[in-house]
């Protein structure tokens, strides 16, 4: 379990996490519009991942740490998982309306007996 008090169960991603990334990706995309500030609260750091998806369900970027991050990481994440993932192009103008995305904080973590001690499919 993870001792900082910023990163606690009560912490789950909201909508306000996934609109930031969506705007962070379409004022890169549309080139000059800056991105919103965010309108959550930016003191957390935790692990965090960014998922995009196309069409619903198709995978189009996911990039993440495991690392307690600010949560103002999340425009980096975003933009990468957009942009870097290397299993992808990088994503066009014309794809955002057929996009989803998916911000996961990562908190609670156990201890495992080993490296053995985890079931496929369960988080």
């Amino acid at each position: 379990m993870m001792e900082n008090a910023t990163t606690s169960s009560a912490l789950r991603a909201e909508d306000g996490h996934v609109f930031y990334c969506f705007e962070v990706i379409s004022a890169h995309l549309t080139r000059g519009a800056k991105p919103p500030e965010p309108l959550f609260d930016t003191s957390v750091r935790c692990p965090l991942f960014v998922t995009w998806n196309k069409c619903g369900h198709e995978l189009r970027g996911c990039i993440g740490c495991l690392k307690p991050l600010p949560i103002t990481s999340l425009k980096d994440y975003a933009m990468n998982a957009a942009f870097k993932d290397h299993r992808f192009p990088p994503m066009q103008e014309s794809e955002l309306s057929s996009l989803s995305c998916t911000v996961s904080l990562l908190t609670d973590f156990e201890q495992g007996e080993d490296a053995f001690d985890w079931t496929v499919g369960v988080h």
